[in-house]
């Protein structure tokens, strides 16, 4: 799980998003737009 909240960290500090935007996503659709980074 520690492995996702660095994915999302590092979104969030890529694209400049919300806490609350990034909770919006599935972590399926993290993943994925993750995987095309």
């Amino acid at each position: 799980m520690e492995t996702i909240h660095r994915i999302m960290a590092d979104l969030a500090k890529a694209y400049h998003w919300q806490p609350s935007e990034m909770r919006q996503m599935s972590i399926d659709d993290l993943l994925s737009f993750h995987a095309l980074i």
